[in-house]
């Protein structure tokens, strides 16, 4: 199979990454209304050594040490650390407010879909997508992105739709890419007008046609005679997972206009 060429530009940042700069846009609302289920455990009930005093230094009045512990906590990978970090997504401070959120995503990333934090999760992370920061709300989509979950397509959508920043509506294009769920289609579709966002929404097109998608797909080979490169590299994604003798057709129409077939056929290691 070939393999991917492109996407790494997009790829998840590695947990525990989020910067210590100050985020795009200052919040001047930094405080939301969110926090763990009552029904969830404390946390520090079940932790010790190390972890258990990274929670309780979510608790410092000094907001860079709540920041770091954040950080560290998402490196853990320790579902267990989940309601500890949704509290802290109603931290003032914006900075920490981010670094908890990546680190949510990363310490449920692997957790069982059933696990009562997921929920929770899900519940806290639609609120930050109102936040007035653009890192806490990019942060908040990475984390929906890492879960895949389908329950915030629709709220993905209205964001790919709304937002106001650019950066963030491409986040939004990545994630429904990553969770891939068809209803999905039309929104991203009509988000190509979005120029500084088309790669993106051509990778997320892309994956959409990889998971199954027909609409995705026939809207892809009909891609090939666009002039938009974004498209064109999207329907290279998709073909790069398929094999035949029609693939090899459309690849070769693509290598009279663009050098992604090239890339294409080399990584495939195929002489064609």
């Amino acid at each position: 199979m070939r393999r991917m060429i492109f996407i790494g530009a997009f790829a998840l940042a590695g947990c525990g990454t989020s910067s210590d700069d100050a985020p795009t846009g200052a919040s001047n609302n930094a405080k939301i209304a969110v926090a763990a289920d009552e029904t969830l455990p404390d946390p520090e009930a079940s932790l010790s050594g190390p972890t258990l005093d990274l929670v309780r230094a979510l608790r410092s009045e000094d907001p860079t040490a709540r920041l770091h512990a954040a950080q560290a906590l998402g490196k853990s990978g320790n579902s267990a650390v989940a309601p500890a970090l949704l509290r802290e997504l109603a931290d003032k401070d914006p900075y920490a407010r981010t670094a908890a959120a990546e680190a949510l995503g990363c310490v449920l990333e692997k957790a069982p879909p059933d696990l009562a934090a997921r929920n929770a999760a899900y519940k806290s992370l639609a609120a930050l997508l109102r936040d007035s920061d653009v890192s806490v709300r990019y942060q908040a989509i990475d984390a929906f992105s890492r879960l895949r979950e389908r329950r915030a397509v629709p709220l993905l959508i209205k964001v790919l739709n709304g937002d106001g920043d650019e950066s963030v509506r491409g986040h939004a294009a990545f994630a429904l890419g990553e969770i891939a769920d068809p209803s999905s289609f039309d929104a991203l579709k009509d988000a190509l007008k979005d120029d500084g966002n088309s790669w993106k929404v051509s990778y997320a097109i892309a994956a959409l046609a990889k998971d199954g998608d027909e609409d995705a797909k026939r809207f892809l080979l009909d891609a090939l005679s666009m002039k938009q490169y974004a498209m064109i590299s999207g329907a290279g994604e998709f073909l790069a997972t398929q094999s035949g003798a029609e693939v090899d057709k459309r690849l070769i129409e693509m290598l009279q206009q663009t050098h992604e077939a090239v890339v294409l056929l080399c990584a495939d290691g195929h002489d064609r």
